[in-house]
């Protein structure tokens, strides 16, 4: 187990990094009968032995086809990690390099210890806060220097069809494609979302920050030294007034999102910047990525479904595995076990992953 401290001492912010180094890329060299045992142990549970044996997911864990791209897959609480174990058996047939973003490292290095998945990589980037400023869980991964050229983040609960993941450009910024805007000073009574009443003085006081940081003062450098902050902060204001109408800002759902390794220093510098002034995450990663991104080049986004509501109730109904690359949310604690939900996951997605054949 690992720590890191970093700390702003002009403004009293201190950040704490916890993580275990990862070690499993070496250990599905020579996969062993309890772990095969322990990745399989949900999904035979769900769909049954004959059936999960025919998708021959080991060989795939043996051979996966991402390499160059850091998966993060948070756990917002502790009481879904009992989901771990669906999420093995999914992104191990994809991704060589996968970790876990965590509230309580305590809590998750004991759980996955005594349900058999020690050998996974985890990282504490959520403390007590829940999802509120989970955009910051990417920030600690890219602490870790992993030999990849980007960030791939989602949560527990979003159905990734990891095969449209292959072909994303691995030096842009992505985010989902529905986008919601607002106006930084419009009152929030008359503006109907459940964080815009704190937020907006959140990012109210996050632009005041980039304006000041903007103005060439030196002093700024010590509290973001990772990059020239005058010219940073500069850019940043420049590039959202040109990519959003005079004084709006965006948000919108942020279940899945990547950053390039090219953006790390950048990506790092807002992300503190934001979560410093308690800027949550459907605030404060939507306008990262929009002063993160020049207004002239082109977007590049995630088409998928953030089901809100009723539309939750059936997730399955809204799947397309052609096109989309998630759906947000699909239980697997919950929504698996139903048995709509389960004929979808056992006789419609799963089977895709076994279409593809190990290289």
């Amino acid at each position: 187990m690992n720590e890191e401290v970093n700390s702003d001492n002009n403004n009293k912010v201190t950040f704490k990094t916890v993580y275990k180094i990862p070690q499993q890329v070496n250990l599905f060299r020579n996969i062993s009968y309890d772990l095969v045992k322990t990745i399989l142990k949900d999904v035979v549970s769900l769909c049954g032995v004959q059936r999960t044996k025919s998708w021959d997911p080991i060989k795939k864990i043996l051979h996966p086809l991402i390499d160059d791209i850091l998966l993060i897959v948070v756990f917002n609480y502790n009481n879904v990690y009992n989901s771990l174990g669906f999420n093995e058996y999914l992104h191990r047939q994809y991704f060589k390099y996968i970790i876990y973003c965590v509230p309580s490292v305590s809590n998750f290095q004991n759980y996955s210890e005594n349900t058999g998945f020690h050998y996974v990589s985890f990282i504490e980037g959520l403390a007590d806060e829940g999802w509120y400023f989970f955009y910051q869980c990417v920030s600690a991964a890219m602490k870790l220097d992993l030999p990849v050229n980007g960030y791939l983040q989602i949560g527990d609960d979003v159905l990734l069809n990891s095969w449209n993941i292959l072909t994303i450009p691995r030096n842009e910024m992505m985010v989902f494609s529905e986008e919601k805007y607002v106006d930084l000073y419009k009152d929030d009574a008359d503006f109907q979302w459940d964080y815009w009443e704190t937020g907006q003085k959140d990012i109210q006081n996050v632009i005041a920050e980039l304006e000041k940081l903007s103005s060439g003062n030196k002093d700024f450098s010590k509290a973001y030294p990772l990059v020239n902050v005058t010219y940073f902060a500069t850019e940043f204001l420049q590039n959202l007034k040109g990519n959003l109408e005079p004084n709006f800002v965006a948000y919108g759902a942020t279940d899945i999102f990547y950053v390039p390794k090219v953006l790390k220093n950048e990506y790092i510098t807002a992300s503190e910047l934001f979560r410093k002034h308690h800027c949550m995450v459907e605030l404060a990663l939507r306008n990262i990525y929009l002063g993160l991104k020049r207004p002239r080049e082109q977007k590049f986004l995630f088409e998928g479904h953030a089901l809100w509501d009723d539309d939750r109730k059936k997730p399955w109904i809204y799947f397309n595995g052609v096109n989309d690359t998630f759906i947000h949310p699909y239980k697997w604690l919950r929504d698996a076990w139903k048995k709509e939900g389960r004929r979808f996951a056992c006789r419609r997605y799963l089977p895709l992953h076994s279409l593809r054949k190990p290289s």
